[in-house]
């Protein structure tokens, strides 16, 4: 599957950020997680590539995150400041919860486990292998 380069980096880190927070739960996950990310966390190349390929590939979310990026792109309807890489790396765990399950082992260790086999399961696994050295990096 080849990543969109239809829009920018920040478009795409902003339309994450904003389909995240158009549910209730979300802040409620996002407090419970803040503090497991470093907030100086620099974002492997490719992540948010990567995680958006996969909300847009997603019959549930595709139409949707492809507007959201389109409006942060093109006439900043959804454009925040710039989000730290703790931030994108929170709403990717939750907008990738159908996709991917986390949790804590006995080391207390973040494990990560792809349920959803699908087309993209090489990115997802991507997505995972970056998830491993930011979560576990703390």
């Amino acid at each position: 599957m080849t990543q969109s380069n239809e829009f920018t980096q920040q478009a795409k880190e902003n339309a994450l950020w904003a389909m995240a927070w158009q549910t209730m739960e979300f802040q409620k996950f996002y407090e419970q997680y803040l503090n497991q990310v470093s907030p100086e966390v620099s974002l492997p190349v490719g992540f948010v590539d990567n995680v958006f390929v996969v909300m847009e590939s997603d019959p549930k979310t595709g139409v949707m995150v492809k507007n959201y990026a389109k409006n942060a792109q093109y006439t900043g309807t959804f454009a925040v400041p710039v989000i730290a890489g703790a931030g994108i790396v929170i709403a990717a765990l939750f907008l990738l919860g159908t996709h991917i399950k986390f949790y804590r082992n006995s080391d207390g260790k973040w494990e990560f486990l792809v349920e959803h086999t699908a087309a993209q399961s090489e990115i997802l696994e991507k997505i995972v292998e970056a998830l491993v050295r930011i979560m576990n990096s703390k």
